[in-house]
């Protein structure tokens, strides 16, 4: 995946994003949210396999997923690194009903060393784009991938309030 992305040397946005490119992502990738996102965006007509139950905010939100999964790349990992936090999967004993769908599967943001849960509330995200952006949110409140892992107290309350203006931007 990378070496499409970069024979063109710019990254895929959601315009450019190509059925080709969504099906690439699909074959390659180990995020099952990222394969999720890949049916919704690829169901077309009366064969689709989600037809009924998709609606537009949906596709369009499964499209920017996609469009970040494309340009980081997929490698058959389930650990990542971003902005010195490591990224990390995780497995539930017990399925949980988000946005509706059953989810047993998603994203620890832990320290660099991989040992400890730097989010707040113990947290965790659904894809990694979104354990992306939550490091990005968590590093501009205040928080660190090593000890001191908060600067101050506020840290947890900027964070939730930071991750609420970007759901809301992302909607």
């Amino acid at each position: 995946m990378k070496k499409e992305a970069q024979i063109g040397g710019v990254p895929k946005t959601a315009d450019t994003l190509s059925v080709a490119d969504v099906r690439h992502v699909f074959e390659t990738s180990s995020d099952a949210s990222a394969v999720r996102d890949c049916v919704r965006v690829l169901e077309t007509g009366a064969g689709g396999v989600l037809e009924s139950k998709i609606k537009d905010y949906q596709r369009v939100a499964a499209i920017d997923r996609l469009v970040v999964v494309f340009n980081t790349g997929c490698a058959p990992r389930v650990v990542t690194r971003h902005r010195d936090f490591t990224i990390v999967s995780v497995e539930f004993h017990q399925a949980y009903y988000v946005d509706g769908m059953f989810i047993r599967s998603g994203y620890n943001v832990c320290s660099e060393d991989g040992l400890i849960n730097a989010m707040p509330g113990a947290c965790w995200f659904m894809t990694i784009a979104d354990a992306m952006r939550g490091v990005d949110c968590l590093i501009e409140a205040g928080g660190a991938p090593r000890p001191p892992y908060e600067k101050d107290e506020g840290v947890a309350d900027r964070f939730w309030a930071l991750m609420k203006a970007a759901r809301v931007k992302s909607v």
